[in-house]
């Protein structure tokens, strides 16, 4: 074999590999800028009550919003979503099988324009919007505008009122395309 063909077979072999590199480099590149979305994306949470609630009252509670992000959220607002909200007798309860689409909602004025940098928080106690309720399905509304942004981002997060066993009424956090069949039977209790 000539000096000249070992020469044409070593840059056939390189090549390959040098392909295999690229390509390697190209797929850990896209990996590494999905999870910086992932980490440095907008994360405003709302956490719920954790205490009992006043039967007489539901709404007697509050909400924190907090953002959980690394940026910094602008002109951050709260809506109180209106899904069933039953003030009638202590027996009434929530229709398990209705999904709440939340289109229609309550905002003071006191929940809107809050900047929030890392781990900041305000809070919403709605009975700042509503009274007189024995069992709810509602959902609070974060508006926020990342700084980057110019427009503004929405995240909806539902809570109930459900009666643990110890005949409390407690909020809980619940997925928002899913009814309350499964969580009543859960619990094994009504609303």
């Amino acid at each position: 074999m000539s000096k000249k063909s070992r020469i044409e077979n070593k840059r056939k072999q390189k090549l390959p590999k040098k392909l295999l590199l690229k390509a390697l480099q190209l797929f850990l590149g896209i990996c590494s800028i999905a999870a910086s979305i992932l980490v440095f994306s907008p994360r405003p949470v709302v956490n719920p009550p954790s205490m009992p609630l006043d039967n007489s009252n539901i709404f007697s509670v509050s909400f924190d919003i907090v953002n959980e992000g690394y940026i910094p959220l602008d002109d951050c607002g709260a809506v109180l979503g209106i899904g069933q909200i039953l003030s009638g007798k202590e027996n009434d309860q929530l229709d398990p099988n209705w999904i709440p689409s939340f289109k229609s909602g309550l905002s003071p004025f006191a929940w809107q324009h809050h900047n929030l940098g890392m781990d900041e928080r305000f809070t919403i106690s709605p009975s700042d919007a509503i009274d007189g309720a024995n069992a709810a399905d509602i959902a609070i509304i974060v508006s926020y505008r990342p700084w980057f942004l110019p427009f503004h981002l929405k995240k909806m997060f539902r809570f109930v009122t459900i009666k643990q066993r110890d005949g409390k009424l407690y909020w809980r956090s619940w997925p928002l395309n899913e009814s309350l069949r499964t969580l009543f039977v859960q619990t094994g209790m009504n609303h």
